[in-house]
């Protein structure tokens, strides 16, 4: 809810996820460093219907290494991670990963 980079992006995501998740695309968003009532606020005001869940003691973020917000991991079918984007995601670099990992054998 305070990551202002991510209120950039969180249309073409959302648009992305509603494009392709009857095709086997998942999306999965965490909520970083926030609290519920701010982070379900978010979603609420970007219509986000994605799942979501809250990085509690920062777990997930310390498990995948991430330096700041926003960043998005695009994992294949076999869960290795093919790209790995710092900074908020845009159109031409969304479609291209997505239909190679819609693409993509597993």
């Amino acid at each position: 809810s305070w990551c202002v980079e991510c209120k950039l992006e969180a249309d073409l995501l959302e648009q992305t996820w509603r494009q392709n998740k009857d095709k086997g695309l998942v999306f999965l968003g965490v909520a970083y460093v926030d609290v519920e009532p701010k982070s379900l606020e978010y979603l609420e005001e970007f219509n986000i219907t994605y799942p979501n869940a809250p990085d509690l003691r920062t777990a997930i973020s310390e498990e995948y290494g991430i330096t700041g917000i926003p960043e998005t991991f695009f994992i294949d079918r076999d869960g290795q991670i093919i790209h790995h984007q710092i900074g908020p995601v845009n159109e031409s670099m969304i479609n291209i990963l997505v239909q190679q990992l819609l693409s993509s054998e597993g």
